[in-house]
């Protein structure tokens, strides 16, 4: 039992190191007027320990949009998007929704970022960021 923990916390801590790394820009088109979502953020354990979901990152906005607001909503989803072999398990994240100022069209951009805290005994925390270039219509 002791060598799978082992195991386990080591697959989970790569796994965590390798997405603090990443950091991306995601383009989209939403629709004035109206909050949309524009992505889905969580954290998923390798299938070593079981695709597990450790913990809820903390969400932070590091550049606010100049014309609109961003909000975090907790949610639940089917699963059918994850890459890392745990296909088809539920998920539970952070939905990440904008919404435009009133009349506003036109581009904005933001960014936020996840703190992980430590997840198992050995775990380490992460951090990572993703941009959003948004052109609203």
């Amino acid at each position: 039992m002791k060598i799978f923990l082992k195991l386990a916390t080591a697959t989970l801590v790569a796994s965590l190191l390798s997405q603090t790394a990443d950091a991306s820009t995601l383009r989209r088109v939403v629709s004035a007027n109206k909050p949309t979502r524009v992505g889905f953020f969580h954290v998923m354990a390798s299938m070593a320990v079981s695709c597990q979901q450790p913990a809820r990152p903390r969400m932070l906005i590091e550049q606010a949009p100049q014309h609109g607001s961003v909000a975090f909503i907790w949610s639940h989803h089917p699963g059918n998007q994850i890459r890392n072999g745990c296909k088809g398990v539920p998920v539970n994240g952070w939905d990440v929704v904008y919404t435009p100022a009133r009349g506003y069209r036109g581009p904005d951009v933001f960014r936020i970022g996840a703190q992980y805290e430590q997840y198992l005994v050995g775990g380490g925390a992460g951090y990572h960021s993703d941009g959003f270039e948004l052109l609203v219509k």
